[in-house]
């Protein structure tokens, strides 16, 4: 269930019925490709790159969570 291939899955669903929102909310707040604390450098220049990116951290932060979980159970 959190494997990495089923996050990705979901975020996915969740980017493909937020397909037509995110246009008018991009159109709104010019927020592409700018800084937007506390995000850190690149910015995303597209939806796909703010996708993209938020698998990456989720994944990383899963895998750091594995990797340390004994550690934040004592």
């Amino acid at each position: 269930m959190l494997s990495d291939r089923n996050i990705n899955k979901i975020i996915d669903s969740y980017a493909k019925e937020l397909s037509e929102a995110q246009i008018r909310n991009f159109d709104k707040w010019i927020i592409l490709g700018k800084c937007v604390w506390p995000n850190p450098k690149p910015y995303p220049e597209t939806y796909e790159e703010e996708i993209k990116r938020l698998k990456h951290w989720l994944n990383y932060r899963c895998k750091w969570i594995d990797e340390n979980i004994d550690l934040l159970l004592k």
